[in-house]
């Protein structure tokens, strides 16, 4: 049996890990998978314990230090199990596969969940993240992006064309087990509560419409870096206010939640393929987004209501315009590709590279 290590950084259940989580579901009896994190955690609750690797010190930001250390920990993690295929999910994995393929023989896949360069950075550390993505995005045997814009992208840092390809996300869509059933005026943001999502501009904008109108509810859920501050923003308002803007946590069920909320609402700066966007599609809520490209290319022919990032005033607009609609009978179940279809061209690709 072809043995695959799989290397992610956290293991929450968020987009990036659902993902990973979905292709194991589908393929664990095929493969014998490997997963390493920097903790514990609900994904690796999914794998056998024996067959999961702990790398603490491996973080979003650069740390030269902690990195070199992670770069001696799965050096050793490697040499021990070796793998036929080391699969990366996210950038700064994806860097360290790209370093250890110069010392180590085996074939390297990474799935680019959205690139490290974005506009929102400064112009230097721009630079830095795309010459660091381009230099060892040459190094790995296939490179998957999940849209049309990143594919665009991975070209452009120099990754060659033979060796990209467009593998888009796929929700479950058979996981709401109680139906879909509407509360009338709820607004739900989801993911992890940091600035890439930006989950301040959906809590001001939520408090703008609590001043207009009493029938609103507005439900965050997530856990991150950024849920002190959007509690004390909650917390800046009347306590009757209160009862109707809430903090829920981290969410172990997503479609479940969509199945009940009217309207999604995503904040994001930029994104890769958002999974949550899909699973709102699936879950027939009506879609409020940043007007950034990844939604635009995401979303496709399904209606959804753009504004321009971080502008809470216009988001606010928005929400109390649509809020007296009709709500959701009238969206057509949207159709997706499935997570077997999309495992079994994952398949494919691993057959074809070992």
């Amino acid at each position: 049996m072809k043995k695959i290590l799989v290397i992610q950084r956290e293991p929450l259940l968020s987009g990036v890990q659902k993902v990973f989580l979905s292709e194991y579901e589908n393929l664990q009896e095929q493969y014998e998978y490997h997963l390493v994190c920097n903790a514990t955690g609900p994904l690796t609750e999914c794998v056998p314990q024996q067959n999961f690797h702990i790398v603490a010190r491996m973080k979003r930001k650069i740390n030269i230090i902690n990195d070199l250390v992670v770069l001696y920990e799965l050096y050793g993690i490697i040499r021990r199990l070796r793998p036929d295929i080391v699969h990366t999910h996210s950038s700064k994995p994806g860097i360290y596969g790209g370093i250890l393929k110069l010392f180590l023989s085996f074939k390297l896949v990474h799935t680019v969940h959205g690139f490290s360069f974005t506009n929102s950075q400064s112009h230097l550390f721009y630079l830095f993240s795309m010459l660091l993505e381009g230099l060892f995005g040459r190094a790995r045997d296939l490179t998957i992006v999940l849209t049309k814009r990143d594919y665009a992208k991975a070209c452009g840092i120099g990754l060659r064309p033979e060796r990209l390809l467009i593998l888009k996300n796929a929700p479950n869509k058979t996981s709401i087990a109680g139906g879909i059933s509407k509360t009338k005026n709820t607004f739900c943001w989801m993911g992890r509560i940091e600035p890439q999502k930006d989950p301040l501009t959906f809590v001001k904008a939520a408090i703008l419409c609590l001043d207009e109108r009493q029938d609103v509810v507005f439900e965050v859920w997530g856990e991150g870096g950024l849920s002190a501050i959007l509690q004390a923003e909650i917390d800046s308002i009347s306590v009757e206010k209160q009862k109707r803007i809430r903090l829920m946590g981290w969410c172990d069920d997503p479609m479940e939640v969509l199945s009940k909320c009217e309207y999604f609402v995503s904040t994001s700066l930029y994104e890769g393929m958002p999974l949550v966007l899909l699973e709102a599609m699936v879950a027939r809520c009506n879609i409020i987004a940043s007007n950034i490209p990844e939604h635009f290319e995401t979303i496709e022919d399904y209606n959804f209501m753009p504004f321009p990032i971080q502008d809470h005033i216009t988001l606010s607009r928005i929400m109390l315009e649509t809020s007296s609609r009709a709500g959701c009978k009238n969206l057509p179940v949207y159709q997706l590709q499935s997570p077997e279809d999309r495992a079994d061209q994952l398949n494919n690709i691993y057959k074809e590279l070992t």
